[in-house]
């Protein structure tokens, strides 16, 4: 027998409830005959292409809704990553929490169950969650680069998190940064930061992003500013805003560089769905939209380019 599912065929003119369902009830089958990983794979690309195939507002009412009522919930939701993006204990999407799990950087809960685990495995190592461990992994590297590039540089992240890729950075830990400011508005966060990475030179700074577009954060003379996962959730206006107010505050030949997920990413059908997770996603042309609305007397140069799977694309700004 064939270790994989068929691909879900797709007849538009059949209610999406209808064939989502025979999804779902495939999905359990194929679970209960062994058959996990090739199961679940079918149910994420089945996702996406109903996402793809219906009408936005048929999407929505689906995802948002109906999908919930399928016993195939309860399988999603024993991974502790999945379900605790859709409870959103702090109250939004993309938690410094969630991030820890998907960075696989915390135990699991002692009540995990053994199909929770199976569920929490295959899902952190899908491609949305890969990308994010090497957006951590890059945005290191890229304070490794400023490190060596001036000495003792002072680096902003916008809307921090836990600062992950400071914990991942060798100039953090060799004390090579001159200033490393982390901006949150998340004081369980920041609180975090603290107690971990307060005697390696990190000040948080408690402040929401409207503060820094309107000039409330007085920071000047940076070397690095960055945003990590923020964009995911900014409109044009306010990316453009956010943006403009970090190029103000890195020196000439600093770096503002900014992520945003690609519309090309093969689990967002999963994520609106069972983990409650709509982000804005953006592609190269999305990305010099937000670079075309900065003041040109202060841009030297941009640039947009993606990670080593194509999932995030990133917009780099150096000041003139």
């Amino acid at each position: 027998m064939s270790s994989t599912l068929a691909p879900i065929t797709l007849d538009v003119e059949r209610p999406i409830n209808d064939v989502a369902t025979e999804l779902f009830d495939a999905t359990i089958a194929q679970i209960d005959a062994g058959r996990f990983a090739p199961a679940m794979d079918a149910m994420i690309d089945g996702l996406l292409q109903l996402r793809a195939a219906y009408p936005v507002e048929q999407w929505r009412q689906f995802s948002q809704y109906d999908c919930l009522h399928h016993p195939v919930k309860e399988i999603a939701h024993a991974d502790p990553m999945t379900r605790r993006a859709f409870l959103k204990p702090r109250g939004y999407p993309g938690d410094a929490g969630i991030l820890d799990l998907i960075y696989r950087a915390v135990p699991l809960p002692v009540d995990i169950t053994r199909l929770g685990a199976r569920v929490y495995s295959h899902t952190t190592s899908h491609p949305a969650c890969a990308s994010v461990r090497a957006r951590r992994d890059l945005l290191a590297r890229l304070v490794d680069e400023t490190a060596a590039r001036v000495e003792q540089p002072r680096v902003l992240s916008v809307a921090c998190g836990h600062l992950r890729e400071a914990q991942a950075s060798s100039a953090v830990a060799a004390g090579g940064i001159g200033a490393y400011y982390a901006l949150d508005q998340d004081r369980e966060s920041l609180a975090l930061i603290e107690r971990e990475m307060g005697s390696m030179g990190v000040t948080t700074v408690n402040e929401s992003v409207r503060s820094l577009v309107t000039g409330r954060v007085d920071l000047s003379n940076l070397d690095l500013a960055y945003a990590a996962g923020l964009y995911d959730y900014l409109g044009l206006p306010v990316a453009v805003a956010v943006t403009r107010a970090m190029l103000h505050m890195v020196k000439p030949g600093g770096r503002v560089v900014v992520a945003n997920f690609a519309p090309n990413l093969t689990d967002i059908g999963y994520m609106e769905t069972f983990m409650a997770w709509n982000l804005i996603y953006r592609d190269e042309a999305g990305m010099e939209e937000i670079a075309a609305g900065l003041p040109k007397d202060l841009v030297a140069s941009s640039r947009s380019f993606r990670d080593i799977d194509g999932n995030i694309v990133y917009l780099e700004v150096v000041r003139s």
